[in-house]
């Protein structure tokens, strides 16, 4: 005997459908959406080029970003039809309706549907690669000197805000790729990356001003980031450089007044400015390449490029100049010979001599032995 109740529920469908996207949340985003404090969830995507003929790509396609993660959106189609109902005014009287509950009631509580849909949104977490991403839309800062251009002329400059909504990735994400790639804000507020020669020149300018003002970069009391850009007002060095510089060399002091207060880390200078160093190296070695002596490799011996470097740094880190602390960079200079290939990654090991080719005659198959005796 069935136990189900003998009731129904009023149900009717709306003719007027409203058009509705569904999107599946995870259980994480499900928490923090219905969270006291919801942060705000954005919908991005890669604009299409004005150029491009092409459809867009899958690396383009839309993305949903939280704060600090990002989610891929997949379409899933569905062959029922979804239906979306409210609560709605009961239906008017019917003597028929009112004859056949008396032997199937119907609730007091209406439903009607008021939009349908086959299909909906699903989200799945994706890590991508913000610094390729960024690497691809901010133009390369070659310093100000009027015979070195500091950013192409052909480009439109993009803001850090206009990149932030137009790369479809997490504020955190790409905040985090910013960083990584030294990027700033140059004075007309483009953004831009800068070069190991642009590095090189900025610290050079720091220590130079900081010498000649007697102005100890390593004092235990630390100083501002305003004031070493006072010591450059008569450089035409971008304020963003020289921040991200000042942070790549020192340690922001914790609980100071000012934020904008650092310390010099000796280690910490050592390692980025001998990677600068090496990389400009390999930048020079890079463009002779392409320029006149493709196949003559330029070597520095590790004595000089020593000296470079302790000439870089200021006077109180030439003691903590060390090769084995560029990690992943010293092996370019090999045990045995005191010199060093500069030139890019790919240029360096293509520079190699190639390995020595088998000039012994190849042994012959069976069958060609086979041959010969016959």
């Amino acid at each position: 005997m069935s136990t189900q109740a003998n009731t129904g529920i009023p149900f009717s469908y709306s003719h007027s459908q409203s058009p509705i996207h569904l999107i599946e949340l995870p259980p994480t985003l499900l928490s923090l959406v219905t969270s006291p404090s919801p942060p705000i969830i954005k919908i991005k995507a890669a604009p299409t080029p004005a150029n491009a003929t092409a459809p867009r790509g899958s690396e383009n396609h839309a993305v949903l970003c939280t704060p600090t993660q990002t989610f891929s959106l997949r379409h899933v189609h569905c062959s029922n039809s979804i239906l979306l109902v409210q609560p709605s005014e009961p239906p008017p009287p019917d003597p028929v309706e009112d004859e056949q509950q008396q032997t199937f009631s119907l609730t007091s509580t209406c439903l009607r549907a008021v939009a349908t849909a086959s299909s909906w949104l699903e989200l799945i977490p994706v890590t991508a690669d913000c610094a390729s991403l960024l690497r691809e839309k901010i133009p390369v800062y070659h310093g100000w000197a009027d015979d070195d251009p500091a950013l192409p002329t052909t480009d439109e400059p993009i803001s850090r805000a206009r990149l932030l909504d137009s790369i479809p990735i997490s504020d955190a994400e790409f905040s985090a790729a910013w960083d990584e790639l030294l990027a700033f804000e140059a004075n007309n507020g483009a953004a831009c990356r800068p070069s190991a020669t642009a590095i090189l020149r900025t610290i050079s300018e720091i220590n130079t001003s900081a010498t000649a003002e007697s102005f100890p970069l390593s004092s235990p009391s630390a100083f501002t980031g305003s004031a070493i850009l006072g010591m450059l007002d008569d450089v035409e060095i971008p304020a963003g450089l020289v921040t991200v510089v000042i942070g790549s060399i020192c340690d922001r002091v914790e609980g100071s007044t000012d934020e904008n207060t650092w310390r010099l880390n000796k280690d910490k200078c050592c390692v980025f400015v001998g990677e600068a160093l090496l990389q400009d190296c390999m930048e020079i070695k890079t463009r002779e390449i392409v320029a006149r002596r493709p196949n003559t490799a330029t070597l520095i011996t590790r004595s000089a490029f020593m000296a470079k470097w302790k000439a870089a740094v200021p006077e109180e880190c030439i003691s903590k100049c060390r090769l084995d602390t560029i990690q992943g960079w010293h092996a370019l200079f090999g045990d045995a010979d005191p010199r060093v290939t500069a030139g890019s990654s790919t240029a360096s090991l293509s520079s190699l001599p190639a390995p020595a080719k088998n000039t012994a005659p190849a042994k012959k198959n069976w069958h060609e032995r086979l041959g010969k005796r016959r």
